[in-house]
């Protein structure tokens, strides 16, 4: 990684990245930069993928009344919960799988939620499937909305009410790594954390790279390696026993 935007994270600061793999990458990056600094102690910085990142803001939401009337439901609660609406429609009958069935109805019903498409434009569709999974995805609302309960993937847009409504607290500035193209729900979210006054940030490719030689030879001129058992003085000089 850049050394320069290792160096930019400070406390006020939020990293977002796009998956697990980067994070635990960025996290480790910043790890070896903080020793060949000569740091021996260090505040760990924020970094967090996408989804974890949704699941924080939640639980620090349900310190409002509000956000305490409703319940997140987990992955597995969520495919339980459209098998029983799938075994439960006039279809049913004619399914062979209904545990797939749920897993391509749970995706479908994301996916739609992450390009903002009305659900009423899908059950006008031709399709005779997509209609089928109209009237799936409506049951499924329907029971969630009835029990309190919130998906996934309404998640975001909830956080979006949160934050319109002054009920979701955020990190002065958010950083955005490894993000080829934002959905529309996203970007709806992170345009909501910009009017709420968090700068946000994509970080550039370039630096999520590993450092040129010419950079690493100005890092080595800066932080250069000491000896076992030399120490610094206050100005950042080496002092000799």
């Amino acid at each position: 990684m850049h050394p320069i935007f290792l160096d930019s994270l400070d406390n006020h600061t939020l990293v977002i990245t796009a998956g697990q793999r980067l994070s635990r990458a960025l996290a480790d990056a910043y790890t070896r930069r903080q020793c060949a600094r000569g740091m021996q102690v260090w505040e760990r910085p924020q970094i967090l993928p996408w989804d974890a990142w949704l699941q924080a803001c939640w639980e620090a939401s349900l310190d409002t009344s509000d956000g305490a009337h409703h319940l997140l439901l987990a992955p597995a609660q969520e495919h339980t919960l459209w098998e029983r609406v799938i075994a439960e429609s006039e279809h049913a009958s004619a399914l062979l799988q209904l545990a797939a069935t749920a897993r391509v109805a749970q995706e479908a019903w994301r996916l739609l939620h992450e390009q903002r498409l009305p659900l009423a434009a899908i059950a006008r569709a031709a399709s005779d499937d997509a209609r089928v999974f109209a009237g799936w995805a409506q049951r499924f609302s329907t029971w969630c909305d009835g029990k309190a309960w919130l998906d996934s993937a309404r998640l975001p847009d909830r956080l979006i009410e949160l934050i319109h409504a002054g009920g979701l607290a955020l990190p002065r500035r958010l950083l955005l790594a490894g993000f080829d193209e934002l959905s529309p729900q996203q970007a709806a979210l992170l345009q909501a954390a910009t009017a709420a006054g968090c700068d946000v940030q994509q970080v550039e490719p370039q630096a999520l790279r590993p450092p040129g030689m010419a950079e690493v030879l100005e890092m080595q001129e800066q932080f250069p390696v000491r000896p076992p058992g030399e120490s610094m003085d206050g100005r950042g000089r080496a002092l000799s026993g």
